[in-house]
């Protein structure tokens, strides 16, 4: 099945082997900028996974009790790893809590935009339960259960300062988070049409699932309908960028979530 799933990859994203982005729409659409795994454990998560060739950034105790490391890409993407790590201050920590406590795994994918405005409007325009929340300076938009989008959250676009080498180049040669796996519903893909988001044709996830690809103005989300009805939409995969002479490990399977690599 993961051969099956890697060739019709290929097959729909030929320009992922040489590192570049395909089904990619207009500048204002929404852009992929992380995956975030709620895990049980940071130290034993960045056990788990050092050993594939990724290098880590240790985080800090967020003041709503949440502990973050990260594993960050030369293009500013990045996989998050997120855990409680303290006690739990406000609605964004008990959704964590919430959510390890259903198991570890896929949490959120994050997407940035121009501004959240636009996204605001048009969950009231189709009556989806948004929530505003902020640490410090940083804004989001969440979709609490039971809506489709609950595994997607929207944040501004930051200029933050890009990482150095030592962060993010990684033995594996990932270079870019390319695309995100998430569970969800026609009100996810309804909020990602209306910003702009091109509908780029259907992809079979490891499981079977077909789901629909979305082009982002960086990489894209693939939404799979969820296979239970008593649990949230969670991300289950993600598709990394290696660069060209490296090569990459075949897969790697976590509890509730998968990586694999494309040139």
């Amino acid at each position: 099945m993961h051969r099956r799933f890697l060739m019709l990859l290929m097959a729909a994203f030929p320009a992922a082997a040489n590192g570049q982005q395909s089904c990619i729409h207009s500048a204002s659409a929404p852009s992929l900028d992380r995956v975030v795994l709620v895990v049980p454990d940071l130290r034993q998560a960045s056990a788990t996974l050092a050993p594939y060739g990724f290098r880590f950034t240790t985080g800090y105790l967020h003041p709503d009790g949440l502990r973050s490391d990260h594993i960050r890409f030369k293009d500013g993407t990045e996989l998050e790893l997120m855990t409680v790590g303290g006690l739990l201050g406000d609605a964004r920590a008990q959704d964590y809590s919430r959510l390890l406590a259903e198991g570890e795994g896929g949490a959120y994918v994050a997407l940035t935009t121009t501004g959240l405005d636009a996204i605001t409007a048009e969950a009231a325009h189709q009556k989806i339960t948004y929530r505003r929340s902020a640490e410090g300076n940083r804004r989001s938009l969440h979709f609490p259960p039971p809506s489709g989008a609950s595994g997607v959250f929207f944040a501004p676009r930051s200029s933050e300062l890009a990482d150095t080498d030592s962060v993010t180049v990684h033995l594996n040669g990932a270079v870019s988070l390319m695309q995100a796996w998430v569970e969800g519903g026609a009100d996810l893909e309804g909020l990602l049409a209306e910003a702009g988001a091109a509908n780029c044709g259907h992809l079979a996830s490891p499981d079977g699932r077909i789901g629909q690809v979305w082009g982002l103005s960086h990489g894209s989300i693939v939404v799979v309908r969820p296979v239970s009805t008593t649990r949230p939409p969670r991300p289950i995969g993600a598709i990394l960028v290696t660069a060209p002479g490296i090569t990459p490990p075949a897969e790697i399977e976590l509890p509730g979530f998968w990586i694999r690599f494309s040139r």
